[in-house]
């Protein structure tokens, strides 16, 4: 897709792996890495910052390399809320990896031979019985969301298990080929917050971080022809984002489309500035930019997360 058309930038949803206007950060190249590496991982941070594009593109670099992957988007699996056992949903879960990994082994015959153990236990079973098993390749899955399971009556013995698996690697060898890597919106500490079972406390932090200038260069290939319009096209957008990743995409698509329809020529950072009055700064923007409600919730927020990009909501 070349860069004049309009879905060069993609704002809100994963980014296909192979897009052209993903961002590559620190965080890809630290998360391909520590899985290669067989260490388990957590990208745990606010939302829109990227975290299930980062997963998608290292979830394909990885096939490429042989090793097989799994992906499994926790919200849509249920919950109790929705009527769900924990039962069905560890089957659910086991369900999904199997599906994501090609496997032809009958899984609903194994899973009811196994109904007298708890369905964490068959959890661990389904790694050690099939999934590692078929044949000698390593196996990373992927857990996306995983905040949707904090007060879930399951949760804790969730993690648990999957802390299990990660302990059985000093017994089984076949578990050194098993390696996962946990997304969402979360601290590790909220993960197992029940103070009589152990802290979800394994696996290495890869933290997932605003784009610099120098990184969100390719981006502005989709705003205009001449090359030094859209460099200053570029320095204004993230001027306002200060390298925000859903809003630095949101600011590069309107603008490109604004340069599309505009009848003569404006100064680049008037050009910007009127973009974000409309598309941001008026006050139907957070109901009509419902991803901007999760954006302005950071942003706004004391602390770490309180940054600069300040200015961008002082007056919503």
């Amino acid at each position: 897709m070349s860069a004049s058309e309009p879905r060069f930038y993609v704002t809100g949803g994963t980014l296909k792996p192979g897009s052209a206007s993903y961002v590559e950060r620190p965080a890809d190249g630290e998360l391909l890495r520590k899985l290669r590496a067989g260490d388990y991982c957590y990208v745990l941070t606010s939302r829109q910052m990227g975290k299930s594009s980062l997963m998608a593109r290292c979830a394909r670099r990885l096939g490429g390399e042989g090793v097989r992957t799994a992906v499994v988007d926790i919200t849509q699996i249920g919950s109790k809320s929705e009527g769900l056992s924990a039962e069905r949903w560890y089957y659910g879960v086991v369900y999904t990896v199997h599906r994501e990994l090609g496997l032809s082994t009958p899984l609903k015959a194994w899973w009811q031979e196994l109904a007298g153990l708890l369905p964490e236990q068959r959890f661990v079973e389904y790694f050690r019985d099939l999934a590692l098993t078929a044949d000698s390749e390593p196996v990373v899955v992927f857990f996306d969301e995983i905040d949707s399971l904090i007060g879930q009556p399951f949760a804790a013995d969730f993690f648990a298990a999957v802390r299990s698996c990660y302990n059985a690697r000093g017994r089984e060898e076949v578990f050194e080929r098993l390696t996962f890597a946990l997304l969402g919106v979360a601290t590790p500490d909220q993960l197992i917050h029940d103070t009589r079972r152990t802290p979800f406390n394994v696996g290495h932090r890869v933290e997932v971080t605003d784009f610099t200038a120098e990184q969100a260069r390719p981006l502005g290939e989709g705003l205009a022809t001449d090359e030094d319009r859209r460099r200053h096209l570029l320095e204004r957008i993230l001027w306002w984002t200060d390298g925000h990743p859903y809003l630095t995409q949101l600011l590069c698509r309107h603008v490109a489309e604004a340069e599309r329809e505009a009848e003569g020529p404006i100064e680049a950072p008037a050009q910007v500035d009127r973009v974000v009055e409309t598309l941001l700064l008026a006050e139907r923007a957070l109901r009509e930019e419902s991803n901007l409600k999760y954006t302005a919730a950071r942003l706004t927020a004391g602390g770490r997360g309180a940054r600069p990009r300040l200015r961008l909501y002082l007056r919503i």
